[in-house]
């Protein structure tokens, strides 16, 4: 998905384009990885407890420049890579 990080967010041209400590794919995995701990809590144990971590707010602006369609994206090629061979009523049932 890293190849394909324009379609996934407003501005291309910019977005995720500079090396910063929350790149596209650590943003993507850290969102996906996220419990129901606080934000803080979150970015400290994704970081390992590294004082120079992320700051809470600096993943907020992050996070605003990806479209939800990326997790749809995930969504869909984990559903196609473990697609079951039996179904139910024509359904694929899933569990994860």
């Amino acid at each position: 998905m890293q190849k394909e990080v324009p379609k996934y967010t407003p501005d291309p041209k910019r977005n995720f384009t500079r090396n910063r400590k929350l790149l596209f794919e650590k943003l993507r995995r850290t969102i996906l990885s996220m419990s129901s701990q606080g934000l803080h809590v979150e970015l400290q144990w994704q970081f390992h407890y590294d004082p120079t971590a992320a700051t809470a707010s600096a993943f907020v602006q992050q996070r605003g420049k990806l479209f939800p369609s990326v997790f749809e994206e995930i969504l869909h090629r984990f559903a196609f890579q473990n697609r079951p061979k039996r179904q139910w009523d024509e359904y694929t049932l899933l569990a994860a």
